[in-house]
């Protein structure tokens, strides 16, 4: 599966590159145009005015000095890697994407604009325990664990946003 990843904490995120990491070594094909810094809260921002700067820093992988949406559509209008993806994911963010903060998010604007331009689209976001380390690996292998499922149940037109908790059990 070509999957194009993306967040609002920006390329060098550990939550990104965890589940990058974890994708390429099922077999995916896995791209990514991240926010060249962080870019949290940022909600559906898109740069009007000014530039954007776009830098390969790797083989399909890019950072944006824009915002993730701006990635989203650089990405896919542009047609930065030259075809489309099968699947968005957004994240894995630093943090709960629940509530109002699905309003706020980069994240969840991320895939909220795979999905307008016609795209599948996951946001996926993990919470920290007691002891300040997030659950990255554990909403790594949960997403490819249950990547199947969770494309059948997408469609071009919505978003799915997973919250993983501190202590996941890898169920749906």
């Amino acid at each position: 599966m070509k999957i194009l990843l993306t967040n609002d904490d920006g390329y060098q995120s550990e939550g990104l590159n965890t589940l990058a990491d974890l994708l390429v070594s099922a077999g995916h094909e896995v791209w990514i145009c991240a926010p060249s810094v962080e870019r949290s809260a940022s909600s559906h921002s898109m740069t009007l005015r000014g530039d954007i700067t776009i830098t390969e820093y790797a083989p399909n992988r890019y950072h944006c000095s824009g915002t993730p949406a701006d990635c989203i559509l650089y990405a896919s209008r542009v047609g930065l890697f030259g075809e489309q993806p099968d699947l968005v994911i957004s994240g894995i963010n630093h943090g709960y994407n629940i509530s109002t903060d699905v309003l706020y998010s980069g994240t969840v604007a991320a895939a909220r604009e795979a999905a307008i331009n016609g795209m599948k689209a996951i946001a996926i976001s993990a919470s920290k325990d007691e002891n300040g380390t997030f659950a990255f690996t554990q909403s790594a292998h949960f997403l490819l664990d249950h990547l199947p499922t969770l494309f059948e149940l997408l469609s071009n037109t919505t978003i799915l946003s997973i919250n993983v908790p501190p202590q996941p059990n890898g169920k749906i």
